[in-house]
């Protein structure tokens, strides 16, 4: 029969289940970023991950991002199709910086050659502004998660790598020590087979006994049949004999019976 869970232990499974839930996002985001580690920008699931540095794109009270958070950049393959107003990651040489498109520059074919960029927070005249060659544009801006720097940091430095593998392993060892280790609260929850009831017996004094038996002595036994060889003789009783009948006289026209004829 199947023991049923204690609380303690179905609340043990279930905690372990989501901390192995949790961790295992952990170790696979630090897996893959650790072995990118002194080859920028990281790259995860087909993006770049891009840290903003400074604040050239907050205005006002509108800030897209700011310092410290981290944007996620699509590349491309045609850095000609942007539009303008669209924000994109550039190159400058050293380092991968975020900006919005002000104007597109095409050639007689209508066709983009150049942009000219600037920062939301940034007050550049139109023709000071940076001419952008399409070689140098990485790709389109997509999201922004912010303080991002900070997480990246803890997935890149090898520390989450180390914690998540450490906890996991402590997580799974607890569950087979738990599976291989008697189980206390076993007897608590057993069901116990049913003890065989015992009906008492009523036991005769020695003078019903001694009655009984004699009664049993007074009766007659039956006639044990004899036996012949291999057949066996059944007795047989003999007829009853029917008594005389008197005869009957008629006295002066009446019919005398026998008790009166003396």
């Amino acid at each position: 029969m199947a023991q049923p869970m204690s609380r303690g232990r179905l609340a043990g499974i279930l905690t372990g289940t989501v901390l192995i839930v949790l961790l295992l996002p952990v170790l696979i985001f630090s897996s893959i970023l650790t072995a990118q580690r002194g080859s920028e920008p990281y790259h995860l699931f087909g993006y770049d991950l891009i840290p903003i540095t400074d604040d050239t794109m907050v205005k006002d009270d509108f800030d897209l991002f700011h310092t410290g958070d981290l944007v996620l950049i699509l590349p491309t393959d045609d850095p000609a199709l942007f539009k303008t107003n669209e924000i994109i990651a550039y190159s400058n040489g050293t380092d991968i910086l975020v900006s919005r498109i002000t104007k597109a520059e095409k050639n007689e074919a209508k066709e983009n050659i150049a942009y000219r960029i600037k920062g939301d927070g940034e007050d550049i005249p139109k023709e000071e502004r940076v001419k952008l060659d399409l070689t140098s544009v990485v790709g389109r801006y997509c999201l922004t998660i912010r303080n991002g720097t900070v997480w990246l940091n803890f997935f890149t430095n090898g520390l989450a790598l180390l914690f998540s593998a450490l906890l996991l392993f402590l997580i799974v060892l607890a569950f087979v020590l738990s599976s291989l280790l008697p189980r206390r609260h076993a007897a608590r929850h057993q069901v116990a087979a049913p003890k065989p009831v015992k009906v008492p017996v009523k036991k005769e004094s020695k003078a019903n006994a001694s009655r009984s038996e004699l009664k049993a002595a007074a009766k007659p036994s039956a006639p044990k049949p004899e036996k012949n060889g291999n057949a066996t003789e059944t007795p047989v009783e003999p007829p009853l004999e029917k008594p005389a009948r008197k005869p009957i006289r008629l006295v002066e026209g009446r019919v005398l019976r026998p008790e009166d004829r003396d």
